[in-house]
């Protein structure tokens, strides 16, 4: 496809956002929204933002410190400061936000209450806005008071037990991943919020649990056990299998991560290494025929990369078509030749700090928006807001009696993807209200139907795969033989007739189905188009091939992560697919946002590479302050006196506990009657007290213990434990859902509601070829005939072909 052109518009800058948040999720969201061209204020108390002074610290010639975490995530805003708990403080609040589009914050409904931000009130002053309430655990619910940090988050929603070691304690990537991770959530749902505000001018009220946005997440976790019976754990660098295939190398000058799942790319490997007598082994024919010869199998591979330079693998792998790529770090992603083709550093003065390369927003647009500033002075632009943001008119209040629709109602996506990242992008916008259409063909499936299957003699077998069911509900399916003129003169008409078109194949799939962006444009001048290719669709890497497992590494997550001293490690879960899922959301939304303002349509490309690297700008600008990369640390953060796993009782539980400053380390202490942890500091023969003082204890009476004295601490629960965890018990958060095929099954609904509105599964995922003759008929307008004489010549329907993932 030919390479979007960028260039800067104001298109959104007329927007106005009002960040009222302290910790990270909402900071985040308010960076992406600022990147965006979106005018985004931040309130901030007296003494500051907490981001402004969080560690770590970097000393600067000036003699001033500075925060990496605040140069990252304040970049773009602007500053104003007022106390809303005084007469003037809430008068000036109160002004604000009868002139802003949109309100985010992070405040438990007892705090927003006493802030002035209950929504019900806000709605008052400004009909018509959007509220966005981002917390660890929800609004209501048992949890909604707790005490809470990323770590206990983390264990709460499932995801710890999955990452690290099953040899060690569980892990926490770096940085503040289940925050940020929220963060993204948060921006494509102000803007989807936005969106349809701004056409029927109802007010809205949207939340979101950082922990069930998480727990639908969980990859293979929850269809394997509630499907196939599996309960998925920790198993390092590897996948659940323990095959050597799928894992971190060390080279010559670093790491490197490869994924070899299927025959084919079994084959490629074979002829990589130059084992042509591999392939001729029977015994080495299947997936548990090479787990047996694992350690034949691992020695060669660390012999083959540690004679590489990790560059030198990068190629080789990428020939052979190998989803794998580097484990860069800090240092060589500022030199990457992807990202720099795609020009995707912008270099910004942040005064006495210094000059330094931001990563830009994770996609390249025909059109583009992305603005990048520096963090403001504290308290820079109250003038010149008060000044200059005139009073908004309009809109109405939401009520019981006139419910507000989903943000995405009336809009018909295309859902062109496959595997994972792809279809839960689509699965976002379906919850989101658009109508989701399909697309598959019988010769190329997508290979997730067979993921996860359900264990029952149930046929036929492709529509029993619980990952396929989880990640493709609320759509409907139409079967289309892309390979043939007719097939390709159907999608034409389909594409037409539609908003948007999601993709996440490789770069050269749609310009093979003469789908380039010229070929769209033409067919629609005001579609929408969102490719989610590996590494984008320009650049020299682009037809190069990766999965999430692999991606992760090559954004420079996996190299910050690990085990102090240990070897790099990723995510349990192949964390780039739902993140890019939402990003892809976030852009389909903003694709939308520049319709409507333009009347023109759009592509919008996302990088999964761009995407992770988007989560660790903190690092990249440590780097470049400090000029020493950061390594792995395990558990430990240079904000936090305690961020520990400690083992409970029975096989394999654990428990989060943090603490953040000297209170709770007393807290601390007195949950546990030991006195050496209230001096603020943990010494190794306080830690070692407080492992006894869980090993004790079954892990949720320990968290009962610990919460209650106002400690953060969370149960590190296995996958099966989600069901019986109160919080999510109490706030319905799994759904049972019928399929024509498995029957009833219970799955995951968003992390997101949104007040006075159904946001839920109203569509089981489809069958296989199940849509096809009702999309013909009521969206092209085929008649029985005509559809009849396309099936007899394989234009559509059909039976899927193979049962591996398609690459």
């Amino acid at each position: 496809m030919s390479e979007p052109a960028t260039a800067l518009t104001p298109m959104l800058s007329a927007l106005r956002v009002l960040e009222f948040g302290r910790t990270v999720a909402p900071a985040f969201c308010g960076k992406l929204l600022a990147e965006m061209g979106l005018n985004v204020a931040l309130v901030e108390p007296q003494e500051g933002h907490p981001l402004r002074h969080a560690a770590p610290r970097v000393e600067l010639a000036t003699g001033d410190t500075e925060s990496a975490l605040w140069l990252y995530l304040g970049a773009g805003k602007s500053s104003i400061v007022l106390d809303p708990q005084t007469a003037a403080g809430r008068g000036s609040l109160d002004e604000l936000v009868t002139r802003a589009d949109v309100i985010i914050h992070d405040l438990t409904q007892h705090g927003a209450r006493e802030s002035g931000l209950a929504f019900d009130r806000l709605q008052k002053l400004r009909p018509g806005i959007v509220v966005v309430a981002v917390s660890p655990f929800g609004c209501d619910g048992p949890y909604a008071d707790f005490p809470a940090s990323d770590l206990t988050v983390y264990a709460l929603s499932g995801h710890l037990n999955l990452t690290g070691s099953p040899d060690r304690e569980p892990l926490l990537p770096y940085g503040h991943q289940p925050a940020l991770f929220a963060g993204v959530l948060c921006a494509s749902l102000a803007l989807a919020g936005l969106y349809r505000s701004t056409l029927d001018g109802v007010a809205r009220f949207i939340e979101i649990s950082q922990q069930e946005a998480l727990a639908g997440a969980l990859d293979t976790a929850i269809s394997g056990y509630t499907y196939s019976g599996k309960t998925r754990t920790r198993h390092g660098n590897r996948i659940q299998d323990g095959s050597p295939l799928t894992d971190v190398y060390r080279t010559k000058d670093g790491f490197f991560l490869i994924c070899v799942y299927t025959q084919e790319q079994w084959r490629g490997f074979c002829t990589m290494l130059g084992r042509s007598d591999w392939l001729e082994n029977d015994a080495l024919t299947s997936q548990s025929g090479r787990i047996k010869h694992a350690a034949t199998i691992e020695a060669a591979m660390i012999s083959w990369f540690g004679g590489r330079k990790s560059s030198e693998a990068l190629m080789e792998c990428q020939r052979h078509r190998l989803p794998s790529c580097m484990v860069s770090s800090v240092t060589e992603l500022l030199n990457d030749p992807q990202l720099l083709a795609r020009d995707h550093f912008a270099q910004v003065d942040c005064g006495a700090a210094g000059i330094f390369a931001y990563p830009k927003l994770p996609f390249v647009m025909s059109s583009c928006i992305s603005t990048e500033a520096p963090p403001p002075r504290l308290g820079e632009h109250g003038d010149i807001i008060r000044q200059t943001w005139t009073a908004r008119s309009g809109g109405r209040s939401t009520s019981a009696y006139d419910p507000p629709l989903l943000p995405l109602a009336g809009i018909r996506v295309l859902d062109v993807t496959h595997a994972w990242a792809g279809p839960f992008c689509g699965l976002q916008l379906g919850f989101l209200g658009a109508e989701m259409i399909k697309i598959e063909g019988a010769r190329r499936p997508d290979g997730t139907r067979y993921v996860c299957p359900d264990l029952r003699d149930l046929s036929p077998r492709h529509e029993t795969g619980g990952y396929f069911h989880e990640w493709n509900r609320n759509k409907r399916c139409a079967v289309i033989n892309m390979d043939a003129i007719e097939g390709r003169d159907l999608m034409h008409d389909l594409i037409r007739r539609s908003d948007v078109l999601i993709n996440n194949y490789s770069a050269r799939v749609l310009p093979k189905w003469g789908l380039d962006w010229q070929a769209l444009r033409t067919l629609n001048p005001r579609l929408v188009l969102v490719t989610m290719p590996a590494f984008g669709s320009q650049g020299p890497y682009r037809e190069f091939v990766g999965y999430g497992e692999t991606l992760e590494g090559a954004g420079g997550l996996v190299r910050l992560s690990g085990y102090e001293a240990g070897k790099p490690m990723r995510s349990g879960i192949a964390y780039p697919d739902p993140l890019v899922g939402h990003y892809g959301a976030l852009a389909t939304v903003l694709g939308l946002q520049h319709r409507e303002k333009t009347g023109e349509g759009i592509w919008i490309d996302v990088s999964h590479q761009e995407c992770v690297l988007h989560m660790i700008g903190d690092a990249l600008l440590h780097y470049q302050l400090t000029g020493v990369p950061q390594e792995p640390r395990g558990n430990l953060r240079a904000d936090l006196l305690l961020n520990e796993v400690l083992p409970c009782a029975g096989k394999d539980n654990w428990i989060a506990v943090t603490a953040a400053s000297p209170g709770d380390m007393a807290a601390l202490a007195e949950a546990t009657d030991i006195e050496a942890l209230a001096n603020g500091e943990v010494s190794e023969a306080a830690l070692d007290d407080l492992r006894a003082w869980c090993r004790a204890r079954e892990k949720r009476a320990a968290m009962a213990c610990l919460v209650g004295k106002g400690v953060a601490a969370g149960a590190v629960l296995k996958v099966d434990e989600l069901f019986q965890d109160p919080n999510l018990v109490a706030r319905q958060y799994f759904e049972d859902v019928r399929h024509a095929v498995v029957g009833v099954k219970p799955h995951p609904r968003p992390g997101f509601r949104i007040a006075g509105a159904t946001v839920a599964t109203h569509l089981a995922a489809p069958l296989f070829d199940g849509d096809t003759d009702a999309i013909l008929t009521t969206v092209l307008g085929k008649n029985a005939d005509e559809i009849d004489a396309l099936r007899r010549r394989n234009i559509i329907g059909g039976v899927p072909a193979g049962s591996q993932l398609p690459t």
